[in-house]
């Protein structure tokens, strides 16, 4: 498996795999048909050709020419945290999952942002999905709650404030 920066080239695998996990993962906790490949592709591609900005970055995980994860992020939103980097995106294939990728993709990502002396990691999370477990036993911390309107849905979030130090230990131990 190869870890690496996702280019322009990489977006509509990463939009295709993001939609994917959204309809197959958040089924019944946000709508369905939500997210448009195009849309998604446009969005990273922005943050893309913006990166330094707020320091936006994109790692995929390839088996061979399949993306078979990525992860992604930038800046978080000063109401979240003074020195922080926001994880957008965290998405695995289900046919790669129990295979830590999860874990390794994390491990990528926060090596690449610890450069920038950020102090926490920042997740936002569909509170009723079971990937919120993950978050919790990683010992990511709510910072706050709140309801989404998405589309008729109202769709509880929760807000967890990790320190980077802490969690890029934690992530490297549960590695192995």
């Amino acid at each position: 498996m190869e870890i690496r920066a996702l280019t322009t080239l990489d977006l509509p695998l990463a939009a295709c795999l993001r939609i994917a996990c959204w309809e197959t993962d958040y089924a019944g906790v946000v709508p369905s048909g939500v997210l448009s490949e195009e849309n998604e592709v446009a969005r990273m591609k922005d943050w893309l050709d913006h990166q330094s900005e707020d320091h936006f970055c994109l790692f995929g995980a390839f088996d061979g020419e399949r993306l078979a994860g990525f992860t992604g992020g930038a800046m978080a939103d000063s109401q979240d945290t003074d020195c922080g980097f926001e994880i957008y995106y965290l998405f695995v294939d289900p046919a790669y999952r129990g295979q830590k990728l999860s874990l390794q993709l994390l491990d990528r990502l926060i090596a690449a942002v610890q450069v920038y002396r950020f102090h926490e990691l920042v997740v936002y999370n569909f509170a009723e999905s079971p990937s919120n477990r993950f978050y919790h036993r990683l010992g990511g911390k709510v910072r706050r709650s709140y309801i989404a309107q998405i589309r008729d849905m109202h769709c509880p979030v929760d807000v967890f404030v990790f320190d980077l130090g802490t969690i890029a230990t934690t992530v490297r131990e549960k590695l192995g």
